[in-house]
């Protein structure tokens, strides 16, 4: 796994469960993440799915600088349009929730729909450390600089960090590590130890 580290393999993390909630019948619903995927080349992505019950108007709230938008409906694109920006959508020191873009789309029948899209602010940087403890071996230490600079809260997440070369959601291949109740917070930034091992040199 360290050498991988070394060889400049790409750290994915995928976060399950957070805790936004969809709530029935608003002009725009904000959409529950399931699933973040962080990039160590830059960015992440953001997946997750809806009960279109809970869509209401048939208006989604994304994050402003949310691209490359995807919806799907039964596995089948979903076609859609952006409605507009928020008036305070490019103003940093503006409240979250007055910070969005609107997406309407027809809505569908039965079943969830199911969203993604990239997130750029969400970044992060691998660190491997070497500390000499005899003349025999060495403890190695990897750790994950995770840059949160997006204005929405990610709280108590379900993280699966995959070591990856692709920015793929549908190959994610390579070791992975599996994390509980993990918290992202807008503009605060994480380091977070992955691995401590001993090896013999």
């Amino acid at each position: 796994m360290f050498k991988a580290l070394c060889l400049g393999v790409v750290l994915v993390f995928v976060l399950s469960g957070c805790a936004s909630v969809e709530t029935k019948g608003e002009p725009a619903l904000t959409p529950t993440a399931k699933n973040i995927f962080i990039y160590s080349s830059g960015g992440g992505v953001v997946a997750g799915d809806v009960d279109p019950a809970a869509i209401g108007s048939g208006r989604l709230r994304f994050p402003p600088t949310a691209k490359n938008i995807k919806l799907y409906h039964d596995n089948e694109v979903l076609k859609w349009f952006t409605i507009q920006m928020s008036p305070r959508a490019n103003e940093r020191d503006a409240p979250a929730h007055e910070k969005y873009q609107l997406i309407g789309f027809p809505l569908p029948g039965e079943g969830r729909v199911s969203f993604e899209y990239a997130l750029p602010e969400i970044t992060w940087l691998p660190l491997l450390t070497a500390s000499i403890l005899d003349k025999k071996t060495v403890a190695l230490r990897v750790q994950a600089a995770i840059t949160m600079g997006a204005n929405q809260a990610f709280e108590k997440c379900n993280l699966t960090l995959v070591l990856n070369n692709a920015m793929s959601l549908q190959s994610l291949s390579g070791q992975t590590f599996n994390l509980n109740s993990f918290d992202l917070f807008p503009y605060r930034n994480v380091m977070y130890s992955l691995e401590n091992r001993n090896v013999d040199y």
